[in-house]
């Protein structure tokens, strides 16, 4: 599936498969992003804004699954 990764360096569409977080995703892309815990969701580190649609929240990346259309 494709999601779409705004940051400060600009805007990439990612191919991500299910199974993983998308912290994971991130990380293997080279985008940098904190976790000191190691993706346990105990520092916080790896909070992401997401927009889905017209919804948007903040999730710790370590513990959300990419979806289609994401951003």
């Amino acid at each position: 599936m494709k999601l779409t990764v705004i940051s400060s360096h600009g805007s990439d569409i990612l191919q991500a498969e299910r199974e993983t977080s998308l912290l994971e995703v991130l990380q293997k892309n080279g985008i940098e992003i904190s976790a000191s815990c190691g993706g346990t969701g105990k520092c916080g580190k790896c909070l992401v804004e997401i927009c889905e649609g017209d919804k948007s929240y903040q999730a710790l990346a370590c513990r959300v699954k990419p979806r289609e259309g994401m951003t």
